[in-house]
């Protein structure tokens, strides 16, 4: 009586499948709570609600009451992207070496997706913020300049400080501020004026020993657990990027982001193997009146 062998590429499928799984796909600014798992492409999946921006109603006889609705929306997973290895020889068993390449290959895939995914939500951000929040214009009265594409303010390590405060009270002057709660995704130039800012000791201590992997900072500045991200740069003006400058409340913008089952094929020639990953991922702005957006440019070099 024969013994079915399982195949070494479906045995190398699952490993990968296994090490994926254990990947987190979450961001910190970003409401990432989904109520089932992504398992294919334009799935619609349930959002676990964080209600924002419920106000206490005077009690007003004869008058009728106002209530707030409360819905489980629904996030439609309609944007995919793939990785792919190419190896020039045939995987033909599942050896301790290979345990190797492919821990390296998943570490590789997640970083690089979680990458891409990151620059899309702050992208979305951009394009969905309320027109309140964003602008020479921003704020609930007009009254904040916050640059524009074509004209984006200068920041300087004199200035820096006093625009992160104003990204704040746009927020604030609409009553969108939860302390604890609020993000600001800046370029890593920002630690550097914030260094060299006349009041940056006080607002910040910069501990980058103590950087967590994903550009979080454990601290925080004027109220903002802030997040560095370098996927932010807009367009050149005058030889300088222009960039944006990112602040609100972390569940006002939902994504969900996953892997799909892996894909291992063998040319004709039976010379190399291919390893596919797909993902799946999606995002919605949820309350586009709770971020804030300032466009900015940093000098190329600062000698401060």
């Amino acid at each position: 009586m024969s013994t079915k062998t399982e195949s070494p590429h479906n045995t190398i499928r699952t490993e990968i499948l296994k090490r994926l799984n254990e990947k987190d796909y979450k961001l910190e600014f970003t409401n990432s709570d989904i109520a089932e798992p992504i398992t294919s492409f334009e799935q619609k999946i349930e959002l676990i609600p964080h209600i924002l921006g419920v106000e206490v109603q005077p009690i007003v006889p004869g008058q009728p009451e106002i209530s707030v609705d409360v819905h489980r929306p629904k996030l439609k997973i309609d944007k995919k992207g793939y990785v792919c290895y190419w190896f020039n020889e045939i995987i033909s068993e599942k050896t301790s070496q290979w345990e190797k390449v492919l821990e390296s290959l998943i570490d590789s895939a997640h970083k690089s997706f979680m990458i891409h995914l990151n620059a899309f939500i702050l992208n979305e951000m951009v394009i969905n913020v309320s027109y309140r929040n964003i602008g020479t214009g921003a704020g609930y009265y007009g009254n904040y300049n916050l640059g524009s594409v074509d004209t984006p303010l200068h920041i300087t390590p004199e200035n820096v400080l006093e625009k992160i405060y104003e990204l704040g009270e746009v927020l604030r002057e609409q009553n969108h501020w939860v302390s604890g709660e609020m993000f600001l995704v800046v370029p890593n130039v920002v630690w550097r004026l914030i260094s060299l800012s006349p009041e940056g000791n006080a607002a910040l201590e910069i501990d980058r020993a103590n950087m967590i992997i994903d550009g979080s900072c454990p601290k925080r500045i004027l109220g903002f657990n802030v997040y560095e991200a370098n996927t932010v740069s807009l367009k050149y003006i005058d030889s300088h990027p222009c960039d944006y400058m990112i602040a609100g409340h972390r569940h006002a913008y939902a994504q969900a982001a996953s892997h799909l089952p892996p894909r291992i094929s063998v040319p004709e020639d039976n010379i190399g193997t291919k390893i596919k990953i797909p993902f799946s991922w999606g995002g919605a702005m949820l309350y586009p009146d709770w971020i804030a957006v300032a466009f900015a440019w940093f000098d190329p070099q600062i000698t401060y």
